[in-house]
């Protein structure tokens, strides 16, 4: 019996140095991993302001040569959803 619990003993302890071990390569590998993944994501990010940025610049060279080409109907739209909205927030 004692020999069993010697040997499973052992076993254990074998188990929890090899354990220990590579809790230990976790703890100085995941600042490295977290830093790569990180320039990753700042490289996403860039990547993904600068295409919404252009996004917003064509949408409102858009809306600026609309209004040029149909300044009357634009005007119109304005004072229509003017008053729409003057309707709906002053009726009880």
């Amino acid at each position: 019996m004692t020999d069993i619990t010697n040997t499973t003993d052992a076993t254990f302890n074998e188990k929890a140095a090899q354990l220990r071990t590579l809790v230990e390569e976790l703890v100085h590998l995941a600042p490295e991993a977290a830093g790569a993944k990180l320039g990753e994501l700042g490289d996403r990010y860039q990547h993904l302001l600068a295409a919404g940025k252009e996004k917003t610049c064509q949408a409102g060279r858009q809306v600026v040569s609309t209004v040029k080409k149909y300044p009357v109907e634009t005007a119109l739209v304005a004072v229509a959803a003017g008053l729409a909205t003057w309707w709906l927030v002053t009726r009880k």
